[in-house]
């Protein structure tokens, strides 16, 4: 196994669109582990394609600020052979705003794969619907609770809260027969009204001011209306797709 001293990296969104121009398999793996090495070792690829070290070279010069961005910030090297010295003069300004984009960077990476291991841990009963997935609508509610709070009341994740929060979807779902639609299009006015923004941090006052949001949420998604409220194989597909 390859040791490396680092826990993680930004994977940026140029570099899955470059994925997707691959077009087989290999030469997508050849760039995934391109990107990995480098970023986790500090190595260089060797023996590319064509195709493959031209979608490396066009994401390097990214790849290669994230390594220094690191190394700066950390005073270390991933190579696995003798570093080369990096240069004594002090961080510019620009370099000391990338350093701390990197360290803050790792940190919601690191926060992000936290939760996620503690959402998998979750355990409940539904008939029709896994629970993973009463899990993922409460983590993006959760996450964008966090990102928009302006009073910062959103509390900290862990499992009891999680917990709490799948159990409240489930309920929104199964007891008071929300559909994935409704629930969606609220997720969506959520993330652009400020108002509801201060007055709704938890999945709770969700459940507890549904009407009210669904209402507003229809004004401006431009929604459709409210879809059938029976659970169907319809819903748990479009559960699947959140």
């Amino acid at each position: 196994m390859k040791e490396t001293k680092r826990k993680a990296f930004n994977f940026l969104r140029s570099y899955f669109d470059v994925l997707n121009e691959l077009k087989t398999d290999s030469d997508k793996l050849d760039f995934l582990l391109s990107v990995i090495n480098k970023q986790f070792l500090n190595e260089d690829p060797e023996n590319l394609s064509f195709i493959v070290n031209l979608c490396y070279q066009s994401q390097r010069h990214q790849i290669e600020s994230s390594v220094k961005g690191w190394e700066r910030a950390s005073k270390d090297t991933l190579s696995t052979t003798p570093p080369t010295p990096l240069g004594t003069n002090p961080p510019t300004p620009k370099q000391e705003e990338e350093e701390k984009g990197e360290e803050e960077e790792e940190e919601q990476v690191q926060e992000e794969v936290k939760i996620i291991t503690l959402l998998s841990s979750l355990d409940f009963q539904s008939k029709e619907i896994q629970q993973n997935e009463f899990n993922r609508i409460s983590f993006s509610f959760w996450k964008l609770f966090k990102e928009v709070s302006k009073t910062k009341k959103t509390k900290n994740l862990d499992k009891a809260t999680l917990e709490d929060w799948a159990k409240t979807v489930r309920l929104m779902i199964e007891n008071d027969e929300r559909t994935l639609e409704e629930i969606q299009s609220i997720y969506k006015f959520l993330k652009v009204d400020e108002f509801w923004q201060t007055n709704c941090q938890t999945i709770h006052k969700v459940r507890s001011s549904f009407e009210q949001l669904y209402l507003n949420s229809k004004k401006t998604n431009q929604s459709n209306g409210k879809q059938p409220r029976n659970i169907s194989q319809e819903r748990i597909d479009a559960l699947k797709k959140w």
